[in-house]
């Protein structure tokens, strides 16, 4: 081989070399731009899987508090939907019984309860439920005048737990099963004094037959009966009594508290030992007249 022979094959090798290595360096951009690409697009998706993630964990935890909002605010609105019925529906029974001048009367009321469903399973009626007795005391010995139970017509809501109730023309409502429950009416229960001398008057109604929801009640009322017709107590040729003492026996007896002190005078002495409630009031020097009556009211749906 010639030295040009040798000359021209080295070129040859050396160009074939440089070409390979140009080559490289087009191609080795193209493949880190694709790299860079790729990797810019797969961050993309990440961010907005991330964002998706995010406004679907807030969508969630907005609608899990509204309906625990719309919750809460439909068991709100169906307690005092059940206290406006029962307030109605005592009002009725008053008119039937206290109001009407023969004490023996009907009438009819609405009990819509707003159209909650679990009211036909928890609005109960009880006649036996609860007990109210008067006694007069002397000398620490008791003599009982009356005993009669007192009935009692419960609604507990299912969802707030709160409790509603009508007993003997009251109409009481607690928050919870622990509460005290509150008098959102008063009944029929007066202490008053006319001439100088005092008179307690007491109308106990029992309700018998099942509240309905959605449903037009007839209330009828049987002629009440007169437990004690003008009995004066502790004066005169009245009962000798240095005290006249009076018992309610109930679920309902811290509300019954609340009641009956509006009706009986300051130097009353209230007592609470559990369900019993006792009342305790000093007969004054001229006596004091006692009324005492019982109404028994049916009520039917229809």
């Amino acid at each position: 081989m010639t030295g040009t022979e040798s000359t021209a094959s080295h070129r040859t090798e050396a160009d074939d070399r440089a070409s390979s290595f140009d080559s490289l360096r087009g191609v080795v951009p193209e493949v880190g731009e694709h790299l860079w690409r790729n990797r810019r697009g797969v961050s993309h998706v990440l961010g907005v899987i991330l964002v998706l993630a995010i406004v679907l964990t807030g969508i969630v935890s907005i609608v899990g508090f509204g309906v625990t909002g719309v919750s809460d605010t439909t068991a709100d609105l169906s307690d005092t939907a059940v206290e406006r019925d029962l307030t109605g529906f005592a009002t009725a029974v008053d008119r039937a019984t206290v109001h009407s001048d023969t004490a023996a009367g009907t009438t009819t009321v609405d009990l819509s309860l707003t159209g909650v469903t679990e009211s036909r399973e928890w609005v109960e009626t009880n006649a036996d439920a609860g007990r109210l007795s008067v006694s007069t005391r002397l000398n620490g010995s008791e003599t009982e005048l009356l005993n009669t139970s007192l009935g009692l017509v419960a609604y507990e809501n299912p969802r707030s737990e709160a409790r509603i109730a009508y007993q003997s023309g009251l109409v009481l409502s607690a928050p919870d099963a622990t509460a005290t429950p509150g008098v959102v009416r008063t009944n029929q229960f007066t202490h008053r004094t006319d001439g100088g001398v005092e008179s307690l008057t007491l109308h106990v109604t029992r309700v018998t037959g099942q509240l309905l929801a959605d449903r037009r009640l007839d209330i009828s009322a049987r002629s009440a009966e007169n437990l004690h017709p003008e009995t004066l107590v502790g004066a005169g040729n009245g009962m000798p009594a240095e005290q006249l003492v009076l018992r309610v026996d109930s679920t309902y007896s811290e509300g019954w508290a609340l009641a009956l002190r509006d009706v009986f005078p300051d130097n009353a002495r209230f007592t609470q030992t559990g369900n019993t409630l006792e009342v305790v009031y000093e007969v004054p020097d001229r006596g004091m007249f006692l009324h005492a009556y019982r109404h028994d009211v049916a009520v039917g749906g229809r």
